[in-house]
């Protein structure tokens, strides 16, 4: 229990121990990227239209991200639409993997970038 006092308001929060919560995850094996802002603007206003908005669909619900061969390719589809992007980026070949970052996080990204 925390008490907390503040001139004539007096307030007890009940709270619950660490150990009822599991552990937070540990990413080991994170790999990060330094990508261009106008880079990064540009291939999500370039792709992120043909993004499915079909739930059944989850995979298409996203942007399809690959990071090969010193290239960043950004793909979306909606099964009838299909965009594509490509930029040169430095991509060590032991970072090399591809993400589907879904669309929220795209609409979230899209606000973010100027």
């Amino acid at each position: 229990m925390a008490t907390i006092k503040c001139g004539n308001s007096n307030f007890k929060l009940m709270g619950r121990s660490a150990d009822e919560f599991p552990p937070p995850n540990k990413f080991d094996d994170v790999k990060e990227f330094k990508i261009d802002q106008k880079v990064l603007k540009d291939g999500l206003k370039k792709t992120s239209y043909a993004i499915s908005t079909d739930e059944m669909r989850f995979v298409l619900n996203g942007i399809y991200c690959i990071f090969k061969d010193n290239q960043l390719t950004l793909v979306a589809t909606d099964g009838r639409r299909l965009a594509m992007a490509d930029y040169d980026i430095e991509v060590p070949d032991s970072m090399e993997t591809s993400i589907i970052i879904p669309t929220k996080c795209i609409n979230q990204l899209q606000s973010l970038v100027k």
